[in-house]
């Protein structure tokens, strides 16, 4: 089966071909990878920042970008951040573009407030979705683990300043152990890499 490369990042780049999943946890534990790196827990969530790219480097326009609005997340919510969670097998590739092709400052950043469930239901009248399977689980009852097989990809190293971000796990003093997933329960992959003129 071949599926198209998607542009997908599940948490933050571990090295060696693996991430650690992005975990939201309350602020104020030191848990977040934002406290490790500043030593202080002052905005939490996920920031995002779109990049426009330099005049002349793709024939259509950049995207037009409107002012942003600021939604409040309702008084007296925890606030979360995130920690870096259990490894997950994922290499990270290299912008095909290249650094030069984008504009050096963001176009537009949007910040990301992540609330719990009883926040969730507060802000949205609705019920909160379950809670996630986790993996142990997922395993045990034969669901599918999916291995993506990429022979041309080049996973990029690290970033220096990630390389000390302890885990979920490492903070709280928990052993970490891989889980073990019977072969018969993966399924291979092939990624096709679409090429743009």
């Amino acid at each position: 089966m071949v599926i198209p490369e998607q542009p997908w990042l599940d948490g933050i780049n571990a090295g060696d071909g693996f991430v650690r999943q992005f975990v939201a946890v309350a602020l104020g534990e030191g848990l977040t990878v934002e406290g490790q790196l500043t030593g202080a827990e002052d905005v939490g969530g996920l920031q995002l920042a779109l990049f426009a790219s330099r005049p002349g480097r793709f024939p259509d326009d950049p995207p037009f970008v409107e002012g942003h609005e600021d939604l409040c997340v309702m008084a007296g919510a925890a606030p979360m951040g995130v920690a870096a969670g259990g490894r997950l097998r994922q290499e990270i590739y290299a912008d095909e573009h290249g650094l030069a092709t984008w504009q050096p400052e963001p176009v537009a950043t949007v910040h990301l407030d992540l609330v719990d469930a009883l926040a969730f239901e507060a802000l949205t009248g609705r019920a909160a979705p379950p809670p996630v399977v986790d993996a142990a689980t997922y395993t045990q009852f034969g669901f599918p683990w999916f291995d993506l097989i990429d022979a041309t990809g080049e996973d990029i190293a690290a970033a220096e300043r990630l390389a000390d971000v302890r885990s979920l796990a490492d903070l709280e003093g928990r052993d970490e152990q891989p889980l073990p997933i019977p072969e018969a329960q993966v399924i291979r992959l092939l990624a096709l890499r679409a090429s743009v003129a």
